[in-house]
């Protein structure tokens, strides 16, 4: 039975009417609370617990093996039993790391130390512990409240501090000039001293960014190719630069950023937003294809009014995501459908995502708590009891058990094919 609802019936006698109305159903004691889609696997957090499906042969589903899974396997710890308590996730290419009572752990492929334990190699099929770099003291990693991976590096909110670990040859640390590091440092700022304190964090492929608690500025470091950090330049920056508007005015008021390929974007409180770097494809939702090489540029809807009311922002490889009220809404770049519109076009404007109702016909995705944009497919939470997920499904990362492309939303399902959980 879906979700696990039973349902009661209350007879009623009115008069000489008698009426059959429905007991509210039982509530639920599942909780998704989170879902991440990286490259090629998709994960999510259901009462704590974590849970993978997709690719896996940098073992970044954290079950122990190397095999692909089409349906959500549990994800262990390096002695053995799961990972719980979880409350924040993030998929990358072929790592994943999570927030586990405050503490990091990370799995997956470490060829660049991006897993953070102080080694470097072939990688964990289980969860291990992050730890600060020896020259930080070589302490475990906690009191965590963010945390986000990009292609061999990742990022977490510390103390309110930022600090990254892994692939360094982009700057992407916030380190400086350092090498590679197999476990965390703490990002600095360009011309001296430590980034302060931040409320949100977003690792791209080579570029990080971060949204100061203070005053909501955007600062960014890292490859910068495309214009990414929006500091008005395309040069790379080994430590934090902050960014700016395309009238040179620093960007402040941000609530969370989200890095994508080589894009990135922000939302405010009120939920208007804003985004920079690379528009070839219509990833800042412009309603144009001109890129933002001078700074950040509001995005619009299709009537051309600017967008408000966005929450839950996050961007993939060419095409981004938000909640609008409680629909999902996207735009960008469509070649596999990670739109969820039954096409592939591209959209320079924010569209609703879709699914089938029972009858087969198309209807907006809504009643979405969390949305999450990967590479080239995108999935949504509904009602906290269900996953949505459409686009490119080349490893089973839609967990519809299938490897089919999907260009409207289909529920992830176990491997007996009953709707998960």
């Amino acid at each position: 039975m879906d979700n696990m609802h039973r349902t009661f019936h209350l007879w009623i006698i009115i008069g000489s009417l008698l009426l059959l109305l429905p007991h509210a159903p039982a509530q639920s004691a599942t909780a998704i609370t989170a879902v991440s889609a990286g490259t090629f696997h998709t994960c999510l957090i259901m009462n704590g617990q974590v849970w993978c499906w997709g690719a896996n042969s940098g073992y970044q589903l954290g079950d122990g093996s190397y095999f692909d899974r089409l349906n959500p396997v549990q994800v262990r710890r390096s002695d053995g039993g799961f990972l719980t308590g979880a409350t924040h996730i993030s998929a990358a290419y072929d790592h994943t790391c999570a927030i586990s009572q405050k503490q990091v752990w990370c799995w997956g492929n470490n060829i660049r130390g991006q897993l953070g334990d102080g080694t470097t190699g072939v990688g964990s099929m289980t969860a291990v512990r992050v730890k600060q770099s020896p020259s930080a003291g070589g302490r475990l990693l906690n009191n965590a409240t963010g945390i986000s991976t990009g292609t061999s590096h990742s990022c977490a909110i510390h103390a309110g501090q930022a600090w990254c670990w892994g692939d360094n040859r982009s700057g992407q640390l916030g380190a400086g000039t350092l090498p590679n590091q197999d476990g965390a440092y703490r990002v600095q700022v360009n011309g001296g001293g430590w980034l302060p304190p931040i409320k949100s964090i977003s690792s791209g492929p080579a570029h990080t960014c971060g949204v100061a608690t203070s005053n909501g500025q955007v600062w960014c470091w890292g490859d910068n190719f495309w214009a990414t950090l929006g500091d008005g330049t395309e040069t790379q920056r080994t430590r934090a630069v902050r960014t700016i508007k395309s009238n040179r005015s620093y960007l402040t008021g941000m609530h969370t950023v989200s890095a994508g390929n080589d894009f990135v974007c922000a939302t405010t409180a009120s939920g208007a937003l804003w985004c920079w770097g690379n528009n070839l494809l219509g990833q800042l939702s412009t309603g144009t294809l001109t890129s933002a090489f001078r700074g950040a540029v509001q995005g619009y809807w299709g009537n051309r009014t600017p967008i408000s009311l966005f929450t839950e922002l996050d961007v993939g490889h060419a095409h981004g995501c938000s909640l609008y009220r409680t629909y999902a809404i996207c735009w960008g770049y469509n070649s596999e459908g990670q739109l969820g519109i039954n096409s592939t076009s591209l959209t320079t404007y924010p569209v609703s995502a879709r699914r089938e109702d029972y009858l087969g016909r198309l209807i907006s995705l809504t009643n979405v708590t969390d949305v999450s944009a990967g590479a080239w497919h995108t999935c949504a939470i509904v009602n906290r009891t269900q996953v949505w997920c459409w686009g490119r499904n080349s490893h089973g990362q839609l967990g519809d058990k299938s490897t089919t492309n999907r260009q409207v939303a289909v529920r992830v399902v176990k491997s007996d094919g009953s709707v998960f959980p």
